[in-house]
């Protein structure tokens, strides 16, 4: 996110449905400044602004407001599609852009464009330097780019993690017939949701502070809960308190936070906000089945069978069974040996050194047991629940991973030194589906 120019304004009314910024100015949804697109009709526009002749079908025209000029195409590639929610989604290797036209019936004094993008898309929001402003002094002009920066853009989201991008041009000094706007998303896979479109020849600059966006380690498309915001809005004065809250639903559970401020585990979190600010939550699986969706990416786009994931199967054929890829938190897709971060050290306590095994866990999964067993001569295992136990220490945390695991150690109760050392030890691992 940024914040590009520090700006006075007037004072906000936001809106706690959408978080989209509601301008002072805006007296009624038939204001003929304002146009909204809720959902869109057209998946791919052939033609460049000002889209003269072309249907409903082929571009898209405001669901809401007054400003019957204004238009939305999409070009950035033709693989895009309408979802069933009427959102516009780019499933192709390439990012979509898009080209929003408006011919006033004034010289607007101020433009003021937010979209809203689905939570978990590859690209949350419009790349800034892609946004691009063109402009005629006549209709029959040539088109001329606006080279002035952006007056501000600022970029937030809301309880489920859609994202809200804003931004700002003063064009007070210019004699506009009519504009198109140029913006492009930076990845594929990209669910954009909505927009809303402002111009008025009166109004001061709106964006006046910082966004608070969070992003989570879920994938695109997964509903994991929400995330509360208090106050929730888009836009935050320099040093206002905000309270965020995780609720996962039942498939999750809280791990941390990660923000400016390194990590936290409270929840509900307390931060001041003194700038655009980043917060990753870090959600854990509870279910096998819950992980799966997460962990087999290619499922989302019909690449992969329920046979293919189910816990006994090997599907990178790597040595391991997706139910272990589970316990571990490794990628059942991969093959890569590499990242099965299994490994073996000693700890020094005093005068002793002990053996121990690290390794990573699910922290938030119902469905795992983690056993370690100690051996002196790979042949005969011991565990804690066998007579003479208990012959390792309890779990100690190290971290907590970014991928909802957590980084464990485990050592050996009795020293290297002593002639009943257990130097082997190994990790079992059980699954109750």
């Amino acid at each position: 996110m940024k914040h590009l120019l520090p700006i006075t304004a007037l004072c906000l009314s936001s809106s706690l449905m959408a978080q989209f910024i509601t301008p002072t100015y805006r007296g009624s949804d038939s204001d003929e400044d304002f146009a909204e697109w809720l959902g869109f009709d057209a998946a791919y526009t052939p033609e460049e602004p000002p889209y003269d002749g072309l249907s409903d079908e082929e571009v898209n025209y405001p669901y809401f407001g007054g400003n019957e000029n204004a238009r939305l195409g999409q070009y950035g590639t033709s693989t895009a599609i309408i979802t069933t929610t009427d959102r516009l989604y780019s499933f192709g290797e390439d990012p979509m852009a898009f080209k929003v036209y408006d011919n006033p019936s004034y010289s607007p004094g101020d433009i003021l464009f937010q979209t809203m993008t689905y939570q978990g898309s590859q690209s949350p929001s419009p790349d800034f330097s892609s946004v691009k402003l063109y402009y005629r002094t006549t209709e029959a002009g040539d088109w001329i780019e606006y080279t002035d920066p952006m007056a501000a853009a600022v970029t937030s989201s809301d309880s489920t993690s859609n994202q809200y991008t804003a931004w700002e041009w003063d064009t007070s000094s210019l004699l506009i017939a009519d504009y198109y706007i140029q913006f492009s998303y930076e990845l594929p896979h990209t669910s954009f949701a909505a927009a809303q479109l402002d111009t008025n020849e009166n109004f001061e600059l709106q964006l006046d502070g910082y966004g608070l966006n969070v992003d989570t380690n879920i994938p695109f498309g997964l509903l994991f809960g929400l995330i509360r915001k208090s106050p929730a809005k888009l836009i935050y004065n320099d040093g206002e308190t905000v309270t965020v809250t995780a609720v996962p639903n039942s498939g999750y559970r809280f791990v941390k936070w990660e923000g400016p401020f390194g990590e936290s585990t409270e929840n509900p979190l307390e931060i001041t906000i003194t700038d655009d600010t980043e917060l990753f939550l870090v959600l854990a699986p509870r279910k096998y089945n819950v992980w799966r969706q997460m962990a087999f990416p290619s499922n989302h786009g019909g690449g992969i069978t329920s046979q293919d994931w189910a816990a006994e199967t090997d599907y990178d054929i790597d040595g391991l069974i997706n139910a272990m890829e589970y316990g571990l938190g490794s990628n059942p897709e991969s093959g890569n040996l590499t990242e099965k971060r299994v490994q073996l050290e000693t700890v020094v306590i005093g005068e002793f050194e002990y053996p121990a095994v690290i390794f990573p866990q699910q922290a938030g999964a119902d469905d795992l047991t983690y056993e370690v067993a100690a051996s002196a001569n790979l042949a005969n295992w011991l565990t804690n629940s066998d007579p003479g136990g208990p012959y390792t220490a309890d779990p100690e945390i190290l971290s907590l991973n970014d991928d909802g695991t957590q980084q464990v150690r485990v050592r050996s109760l009795i020293p290297l030194e002593d002639p009943d050392a257990l130097p082997f030890m190994k990790v079992n691992i059980s699954l109750t589906e």
